[in-house]
């Protein structure tokens, strides 16, 4: 017995075209994966009470978004935040400002992942960013019970990806001589 031809879609521009004629969305490799960047515009909602700059819990809401973007996209699983620290705040954001919050892996174990997530903001209007926050999110991947579940390894290509400088734990770019 044949199985029926499924229906025609209807595209964006009102064109039937059958299944087999749609676009493949390609799967992301894991080198793309390995980091995201997600673009936010701070609305006059966001804004603190009695300011004009956006809350410090809404900035930590688009960082946990974005490393758990990042997360879900190298492990392929579903992910929970285990971790969230280092957290330095460097400015303050202004509301009506353009928001970019970049996720980068920079680290995994067994089943975690380490991810640095930078904010940054700008004013439209000149479109210069300037580091508004940085902290550091740790991830597990859990499979459908709820385990965590083995996470594909990182290996750092060369010397400027690499986050492991001693053997007492991670820099992860944070330098103390650096904070004013």
């Amino acid at each position: 017995m044949r199985s029926p031809r499924p229906a025609p879609a209807k595209c964006a521009g009102g064109d039937e075209k059958s299944v087999d004629q749609l676009p493949r969305i390609a799967p992301m490799s894991n080198s793309a994966a390995r980091e995201i960047t997600l673009w936010f515009l701070a609305a006059l909602t966001d804004v603190a009470k009695l300011s004009s700059t956006i809350r410090h819990g809404k900035l930590l809401e688009w960082i946990d978004k974005a490393g758990y973007a990042c997360a879900v996209g190298w492990s392929r699983s579903y992910c929970v935040t285990a971790y969230v620290g280092n957290i330095r705040f460097a400015r303050s954001v202004e509301s009506g400002h353009l928001v970019e919050v970049n996720a980068k892996l920079i680290y995994t174990g067994r089943s975690s992942m380490h991810v640095l997530c930078r904010v940054a903001a700008a004013d439209p209007r000149d479109g210069m960013f300037t580091e508004a926050c940085s902290c550091l999110v740790i991830f597990v991947a859990v499979d459908e019970g709820g385990r965590s579940r083995v996470v594909p390894a990182w290996e750092p290509i060369d010397a400027s990806t690499w986050h492991w400088p001693t053997r007492r734990g991670p820099r992860l770019g944070f330098d103390r001589k650096s904070r004013t």
